[in-house]
């Protein structure tokens, strides 16, 4: 099985523009293994900030991942 990353992201604009960084990233590091970038769990971070929420999301995100990976949160710091 491949390395697997899995993002967790807030908004919609992340859920398509985070797995293809990646891959641009992996592409140009050209290195050799095989990686695969998941499905981003989307939530929107004043959920993710409430008690349980980010521990459920990390749940979801390694349920994904198998038995390796990554996970890559990515929250705005705009407030």
């Amino acid at each position: 099985m491949p390395f697997c990353i899995v993002p967790i992201v807030e908004g919609q604009g992340e859920v398509l523009a985070v797995p293809e960084l990646f891959r641009r990233i992996i592409a140009e590091l050209d290195l050799g293994a095989s990686i695969e970038v998941g499905r981003p769990a989307r939530q929107p971070k004043d959920k993710l900030l409430e008690d349980g929420e980010l521990q459920r999301a990390l749940g979801l995100a390694a349920n994904e991942i198998g038995q390796e990976g990554a996970i890559f949160i990515l929250l705005d710091s705009d407030r």
